[in-house]
C-alpha cells in the first residue's frame, strides 16, 4: 500500500513539475493536443466559439480566446486573449492600462514597455492612429516558461499573448 501512494505522489510531482516547464492560462498549461487544452479551459467556464476558439469571461471582461499549435509539434504554444473592441481611445487607453497592472501584480514589471504615437500623431488622434499603424502600445513579460505580450491591435482591440517557450524555438 505503501508503494502505491509513493507512485502516486512520484506521479503527481512529476506532472506538476512539466506544467511549471510550461506557461499557463488561469492554472491551465498552455502544451499538449488542442483538444486536452479545450477541455481544460472549459473547465474555467469558457465556452466552444469555433475551431480552437473559446468565449468567457478573463478578469471580469467577455474575451474570445484563441489557441495556437506550434508547426514542428502540433501542441499547443500560444493562447491569445482577444477583448470586443473598444468605442473610444479613453476606453482602450483604460482597458490596456487596467491589464497591465494586473499582469504586472502577476508576473512582476515588463522586460519591454512601448507606449508612443508616430509623428505627427499624438494621443488626442487615438483610434485613427493605431486604426493607421502610427500609434504602439505594447508591453512584455519574459517568464522562465515563455513570454506574455499585451498589446493594442489595429483594430481596436487589446489583446494579451501567452506564448511557451516551446513555440519560440522555431
Amino acid at each position: 500500500m505503501k508503494r502505491i501512494v509513493l507512485i502516486v505522489i512520484l506521479a503527481l510531482f512529476s506532472l506538476a513539475g512539466y506544467a511549471q516547464d510550461h506557461i499557463s492560462f488561469q492554472g491551465v498549461p498552455l502544451c499538449g493536443n488542442v483538444d486536452d487544452c479545450i477541455r481544460a479551459l472549459r473547465k474555467q467556464k469558457f465556452k466552444p466559439a469555433g475551431p480552437s476558439q473559446l468565449r468567457g469571461k478573463y478578469r471580469g471582461d467577455e474575451v474570445t480566446l484563441t489557441l495556437g499549435t506550434s508547426p514542428s509539434t502540433g501542441e499547443v504554444c500560444l493562447l491569445v486573449v482577444a477583448y470586443p473592441r473598444a468605442a473610444s481611445w479613453q476606453a482602450l487607453k483604460n482597458q490596456y492600462d487596467t491589464s497591465l497592472m494586473m499582469l504586472s501584480a502577476e508576473y512582476g514589471q515588463p522586460s519591454l514597455k512601448k507606449e508612443a504615437f508616430d509623428y505627427p500623431y499624438s494621443e488626442k488622434d487615438g483610434l485613427r492612429a493605431l486604426e493607421y499603424g502610427k500609434c504602439h502600445f505594447t508591453a512584455v513579460w519574459t517568464v522562465p516558461a515563455g513570454e506574455i505580450t499585451a498589446s493594442m491591435a489595429q483594430d481596436g482591440r487589446l489583446q494579451v499573448f501567452f506564448s511557451d517557450k516551446s513555440g519560440m524555438k522555431q
